[in-house]
């Protein structure tokens, strides 16, 4: 396995989003137990969670989400999420079903859908923040408008064959090595619901 030594932040959080990320979607992450219990069981002492936060929502293509029932109502207890360029770490009001999620254990287990919804939840919850960011920022509307008649230009100017590599095929691909790897009996339908 990989080891980082902290500080800096930002050198884990590339190896994360590079060497791991790109090639699936998912991390797991060991924790410290005696680490933890040896520093009074204290959140900044927990698993450790990198976001690009920047104070607000820096990073809006990527959001990463922490699962554990044993987070707290009000306090991350095992979870230390932490801004990759600062290393401060994130009040957990900011944080919370955003890039924390508070597990239900028992629901988890008897709901199928559980995850889905928190996943959703925590999108959503997301999207939200990003918009009033920018609000606060004073982004306004014809600034978005202008940046997406530009990004229209640029597809526009593209050959088909360019426009398909640069916009379908990253999406697309995943779906069909993993419709290729599990054979499901409906592709057509497997690569619909992957890909949602």
């Amino acid at each position: 396995p990989t080891e980082y030594a902290f500080p800096p932040y930002h050198q884990a959080y590339a190896g994360l989003m590079h060497q791991i990320l790109e090639t699936s979607n998912t991390a797991a992450i060991v924790d410290d137990l005696a680490y933890w219990e040896a520093r009074d069981r204290d959140a900044t002492a927990g698993k450790l969670l990198l976001v690009d936060y920047g104070g607000s929502m820096a990073e809006t293509k990527v959001q990463h989400i922490f699962f554990d029932g044993n987070i707290d109502k009000d306090d991350p207890y095992c979870v230390d999420v932490r801004d990759v360029v600062s290393g401060e770490p994130i009040p957990f009001k900011e944080a919370e079903d955003v890039f924390l999620h508070r597990v239900n254990l028992f629901e988890a287990i008897t709901e199928p859908e559980y995850f889905l919804r928190a996943t959703e939840a925590c999108e959503i919850k997301m999207s939200q923040k990003i918009l009033k960011a920018r609000q606060d920022a004073g982004i306004s509307r014809s600034l978005l408008e202008q940046e997406s008649k530009l990004a229209s230009e640029a597809a526009d100017a593209m050959t088909p064959k360019e426009w398909l590599y640069r916009n379908i095929t990253p999406a697309l691909l995943p779906a069909l090595e993993a419709c290729q790897r599990d054979r499901p009996e409906d592709p057509i339908e497997f690569i619909a619901f992957y890909m949602l």
